[in-house]
């Protein structure tokens, strides 16, 4: 296969120095937060985003931490040996949230801690410890082994609370230690692990007390339990094995790989070492969900990977150091004698080379590369160096001190973007993770001042470091609006966009994209697509509590009475029918009329308006005013475009009124010896009518429905 080199001698090379901001125009840091050992060195490890976005980061620690609002303390410790781990998290905005302690005996230690998530936010802890720790409130103890000095390893499930569920440990004769660790989002847990044994000194190492293996040499295993540490499956690999790692690809293939300085047994079979014991061989392992080892065998790779990723087709991405002459497929790269490089290529699954970069430096200038991330096929890699920094053709100058640069490449190697750090003394980063809507968290050490977007960071002393972690913004988010701040009557319904996943009222997670407001207050609102890249707004609602309005039951009166309606004087307006705006309507019969009227209120007391009608009947004090004989016939009714009147040849008109007591049509009866009459309504809106025929004697009153 024939490479795509992105590696050109600096003699041929257009170097171009600029800026770092000039040219990461799309990134900025967003904040970056710092906290103080204040006697000794400080470091923080970003390790975790949880579905929520908040971050977790690992501290260790000696005696004493100072963080914002907490300090953990413990005297008895020896100042100096940070044999103690502190939890931190820390909100997508960097603000503290709150911190774990695992702390231990004077002497003992506590190293390689670990922490992950679920999608139920429950925390998984993994370290090795010597002797005892405590967690929580809760001690754990060393196995049952003759040397409790040797490590145990410790895999620890806490809930959203913060509270111990279980924990279980890898514990045996001699040392035996968790190196890495993988959670996915179901609470699975693939856990690689290292045991030592000797001829002279055999060990029984205990897995989780659930399995024991009993062994004449080193082994290293890799086990996979579920989220209530049930061991589903476990590999052993039986040899000296050293500088062991794994990842899961986004293929969900298990990446196991490391260097070997003998042959390597598994499961009965050998696979042999091509240097035998002389020199150490690279190995790789390739491992499926169910723990079926589907590749295991050495490879001649001139670069060993210090941080590797894979895609979901098994591409490989990879950092590394290189030293000597590394040889490529056609491409060869002299390095000076007693000189490193750094290194980051794309692979494929045969391990021959897609692209790389060689990235050079000056004798004695320190630098590192990182972790490095695959976000959406592109890679994105965190390294630190006290010089310029070269990738491709370009050239970020950096005098005098440590600085990290953070890097985006696109699946073909292509420089997307590069950032650099600015402080006025030194800044170290190797952990990199991304969160949820894909942006950059890098954490370390750093001395003196360092500059993040708003936030800058002062270290307690030029001669001891203090931890840090930032943020960069690499993908703006997108706005989310509930709207103004609202005053509202009894109740509210918020609404949301309904394209996301995940909806969060006050915290409350659901997939309701509307909320019933019923108090008054503050609401937090949040909706995330499936990956917990959150949306956020605030609104604040006032709710005016709600009233009813109840005139009465409809009511008939004589044309020369009168009554009085009224409501208590509470409210802040009034409105009726007839115009008025006190809190009481006087009616008068002979002020209306004889007929069936409507009258109704409007109430309104703040955001709230409340309405209520009664019918008030007015008769006549002679005659009838219903229809209560065959005088008189309407039909159809309902109707459509016009009404038939059957009636006797002494009535004289016809009025129609709305039930707002307005007159919408009338007209007048010739005398005519025809006993019915067509009236055209078709230019009435629908509703419902009140029908007045009136006669010198009486008037008849009657409800017309229109349709």
């Amino acid at each position: 296969m024939k490479s795509r080199i992105k590696y050109l001698s600096l003699l041929a090379l257009l170097i171009l120095f600029f800026s770092a901001k000039v040219f990461s125009q799309e990134w900025n840091w967003e904040w970056g937060k710092s906290i103080s050992n204040k006697f000794s060195g400080t470091c923080l490890q970003v390790q975790e985003c949880d579905f929520m976005n908040n971050l977790y980061s690992v501290c260790p620690y000696d005696s004493i931490l100072f963080m914002p609002d907490t300090t953990f303390h413990h005297p008895e410790q020896y100042s100096g040996y940070r044999n103690n781990a502190a939890i931190l998290i820390n909100n997508t905005k960097g603000e503290f949230v709150t911190a774990l302690d695992l702390y231990t005996l004077p002497g003992q230690h506590i190293f390689h801690a670990n922490v992950r998530t679920d999608q139920e936010l429950n925390l998984y802890i993994a370290c090795s410890f010597t002797t005892r720790m405590f967690v929580q409130d809760t001690i754990i103890n060393h196995c049952n082994g003759p040397y409790p000095s040797s490590p145990d390893g410790l895999i620890m499930k806490l809930n959203n609370q913060y509270k111990v569920v279980w924990a279980t440990l890898i514990g045996g004769t001699l040392q035996d230690d968790i190196n890495e660790y993988i959670v996915d989002k179901n609470g699975d847990m693939f856990i690689l692990s290292e045991q030592t044994a000797s001829f002279s000194s055999p060990t029984t190492v205990s897995f989780f007390e659930q399995d024991t293996v009993y062994s004449e040499q080193d082994f290293t295993s890799i086990s996979k339990l579920d989220k209530d540490g049930n061991m589903l499956w476990r590999n052993d690999f039986f040899g000296e094995l050293s500088s062991t790692h794994l990842v899961q690809g986004a293929d969900e293939q298990l990446y196991f790989w490391g260097r070997s300085y003998s042959d390597i047994i598994y499961n009965g079979d050998t696979i042999y070492n091509p240097y035998s014991s002389q020199y150490t061989s690279d190995f790789i392992s390739i491992i499926n969900n169910n723990g079926i080892v589907t590749k295991l065998n050495f490879f001649d790779f001139p670069v060993y990977p210090y941080n590797m990723v894979v895609n979901e087709i098994g591409e490989f991405s990879l950092t590394g150091t290189v030293y000597d002459t590394v040889i490529l497929s056609q491409d060869t790269i002299i390095i000076p004698d007693d000189e490193y490089y750094s290194f980051i290529g794309k692979f494929d699954t045969a391990f021959q080379p897609d692209w790389y970069y060689i990235i050079p430096k000056d004798d004695n200038q320190q630098m590192g590369v990182g972790k490095i991330k695959l976000i959406e096929n592109n890679l994105i890699f965190v390294a630190s160096t006290d010089g310029d920094f070269q990738i491709a053709d370009t050239i970020v100058s950096n005098s005098y001190k440590s600085e990290a640069f953070v890097v985006e490449l696109t699946e073909d190697g292509d420089l997307v973007n590069i950032i650099k750090s600015e402080t006025t003394h030194d800044l170290i980063s190797s952990y990199l993770i991304m969160d949820n809507c894909n942006n950059p968290i890098i954490s370390g050490y750093y001395q003196g001042f360092s500059y993040f977007g708003l936030d800058t960071l002062d270290s307690f002393s030029y001669y001891f470091n203090d931890g840090f972690i930032a943020k960069l913004t690499r993908t703006e988010p997108e706005i989310i609006n509930l709207g103004p701040d609202t005053i509202a009557c009894d109740q509210y319904i918020l609404t949301s966009p309904e394209e996301y996943e995940y909806y969060s009222w006050n915290d409350s997670i659901t997939n309701q994209n509307w909320y019933m407001v019923t108090e008054s207050g503050i609401y937090h609102f949040a909706c995330s697509n499936e990956d917990g890249c959150w949306l956020y707004d605030t609104i604040n609602i006032d709710i005016h509590p709600g009233f009813e309005i109840n005139l009465g039951a409809d009511t008939t009166i004589k044309e020369n009475d009168t009554i009085i309606i009224s409501i208590p004087d509470q409210y802040e307006s009034y409105l009726w029918s007839d115009g008025s705006t006190s809190n009481t309507i006087t009616i008068i019969g002979y002020d209306y009329g004889m007929g069936t009227f409507p009258i109704w209120v409007e109430v309104t007391d703040g955001p709230c308006i409340v309405a209520d009608t009664i019918y008030v009947t007015i008769k006549s004090e002679f005659g009838i005013d219903e229809i209560t004989n065959n005088e008189i016939h309407i039909f159809p009714n309902p109707f459509d475009d016009e009404i038939t009147i059957e009636l006797k040849p002494d009535y004289q008109s016809i009025e129609i009124y709305d039930l707002n007591g307005i007159a919408v049509f009338n007209i007048d009866i010739k005398q005519s010896n025809s006993k019915s009459k067509q009236v055209e309504l078709g230019n009435l809106t629908r509703g419902i009518y009140i029908l007045k025929i009136k006669s010198k004697e009486q008037n008849l009153i009657k409800k017309i429905i229109k349709i």
